[in-house]
């Protein structure tokens, strides 16, 4: 990456904006073209890396405008741009994109934690294309330390066990809405669902409303499709029914639609996008009404079934074969040969020895699924059987399990776990562990392959409480981090312990966390982190 030449500070004075341009909206470009552009973290004390340009344009012009407001402003015959251009601190250039329509180049970030406080920058590429001026999506630049959250806007609704799909494939993507769906309150054993869903829009860092589900859901899963529309599959009402229905988001036009449904209902299941572009499903409960009353009958409903979502088709097909245990509530984990690790969760469930009350019965046996032969094979065993664990993928490959719950069968109790495992492609050994028992807590893997752990629940079941801490797991050793909204530059910052939330990329490198429960009430709350 180069520095930018001093092109591209130029006044607005001496600017000529073609007339014959089309409105933006907040969250893409102006749909004319395939202008991008693509902003890294601007971390205090490092480096702002950009990309722009349009592959459809070879060796074309571009013009790289950068602003300290997004608008809306109003065009001349044109109508809303999410470009202050009428700022003071207004500023473009011209660049010439090189033979695959690209332009980069790189800006040093200044130290100091007054650079916290600032209003963020906003950076759009608007393009010469055949088809008319192509304009990218509006980018925006918050300044920030690493390892530090920032709060944003709140959720329409408190949630807890939903989902937050982001719209865009990657940083050079059109679409940078996440798209936020069901969950709701109550608890584990009695969650309340929603059919409602919203967005997030990254430039405003606010929320609004989305279309409506056909039915309440949480527990379920949201996969998003190579072609941009986001698979919602299965999940359990506030009734407890789970449904086999699935819908299909389509952010074109911003509705729902029907598409097949699942063989069998499953809620607590997992879902997988694959590299041939189909979607795996695997285990999850078919049954959850009266859990409270009934949980015997219902963690036994858990299945170990697998199968495949066809987008071309809309339908679902059964993968042959079942995998080594029933699970709900494990992980899948895609690795780095297109392979799906299946591990843990529940299989079941008992009497206690002693006091013969009902106790989920938690496995440690794991499955392959190889898309190459759409087959299922059994892998080793996790040493500690648990559920509602996390996992991620290492920088030399392995997997990393941390957490969950794990159960008593004589006593009948269940707790969280502080306990780590590794797997080095056919066994698991343990590693070190948490600083304290966590389960439902949120987990992803960094730019250098570490896993980042996100708050979680504590203690053992019903009184579990949640953390509101973080940290890294390189494989080896756990490095606790800032607790969740812990910011150097906002001494003020509040802190919120949260657990079941959903974590999500966005385009730009930056975490979006949602939703969750602070032990007693699902969360409205966001909070950006700034890795």
């Amino acid at each position: 990456m180069r520095l930018l030449p001093s092109l591209l500070v130029v006044p607005l004075a001496t600017l000529a904006l073609p007339t014959h341009l089309a409105a933006q909206v907040a969250h893409q470009g102006n749909g004319i073209g395939a202008a991008y552009v693509r902003t890294s973290t601007a971390t205090i004390g490092g480096t702002l890396e950009l990309e722009w340009g349009s592959p459809n344009i070879p060796n074309g012009l571009t013009a790289l405008c950068s602003s300290d407001g997004y608008g809306p402003v109003m065009f001349p015959g044109v109508g809303s741009v999410w470009m202050d251009y009428l700022s003071p601190q207004f500023y473009y250039g011209f660049f010439f994109l090189d033979a695959q329509g690209e332009q980069s180049g790189s800006l040093p970030v200044p130290s100091g934690a007054a650079l916290v406080g600032n209003p963020p920058l906003f950076v759009v590429c608007v393009a010469c294309e055949p088809s008319g001026w192509s304009i990218s999506k509006t980018a925006r630049i918050d300044f920030e330390n690493a390892n530090a959250y920032r709060a944003v806007g709140a959720m329409g609704s408190g949630r807890a066990l939903h989902t937050a799909t982001a719209l865009g494939a990657s940083g050079r993507d059109n679409e940078t809405r996440v798209l936020i769906t069901g969950g709701g309150g109550g608890t584990v054993l009695q969650p309340l669902a929603s059919a409602t869903t919203e967005f997030y829009v990254p430039l405003t860092r606010s929320f609004s409303p989305g279309p409506t589900m056909a039915v309440e859901r949480t527990l379920h899963r949201a996969v998003r499709l190579d072609d941009g529309r986001v698979l919602l599959i299965g999940g359990v009402d506030s009734l407890g029914v789970v449904t086999r229905g699935c819908e299909i988001f389509d952010p074109a036009n911003d509705t729902l639609s029907p598409t097949g449904d699942l063989t069998v209902p499953r809620a607590g299941h997992d879902a997988t996008l694959l590299a041939n572009g189909k979607v795996l499903v695997t285990g999850g409960l078919a049954d959850y009404v009266n859990p409270l009353t009934n949980l015997l009958v219902v963690l036994n409903t858990a299945q170990d079934t697998a199968e495949l979502y066809d987008p071309a088709s809309g339908t679902w097909t059964a993968v042959p074969g079942t995998m080594a245990s029933r699970h709900s509530g494990h992980t899948q984990t895609l690795l780095p040969s297109g392979m799906v690790l299946i591990a843990g969760g529940i299989q079941g469930a008992t009497l206690s020895t002693l006091f013969m009350q009902p106790v989920p019965v938690y496995t440690g046996s794991c499955s392959i699924y190889d898309p190459a032969t759409n087959s299922l094979s059994t892998t080793g065993s996790l040493l500690f059987p648990r559920g509602f664990h996390a996992a991620s993928v290492l920088a030399n490959g392995n997997v990393l399990v941390t957490g969950g719950s794990v159960s008593n069968i004589l006593f009948g109790s269940v707790t969280a776990s502080p306990v780590c495992e590794v797997w080095n492609g056919s066994t698991w050994s343990q590693t070190g562990p948490l600083p304290q028992a966590l389960t439902n807590h949120m987990q992803i893997a960094d730019a250098n392959g570490n896993a980042v752990i996100f708050g979680g629940l504590t203690g053992a079941f019903p009184t579990l409480t949640a953390v509101d801490i973080s940290g890294r797991h390189d494989g080896t050793t756990y490095t606790p981090g800032p607790l969740l909204g812990e910011n150097p530059g906002l001494p003020a910052a509040p802190i919120t312990p949260r657990a079941a939330g959903a974590l999500t990329v966005l385009g730009d490198g930056t975490w979006l966390l949602s939703g969750g429960t602070d032990g007693t009430a699902p969360l409205t709350s966001t909070l950006i982190f700034h890795p």
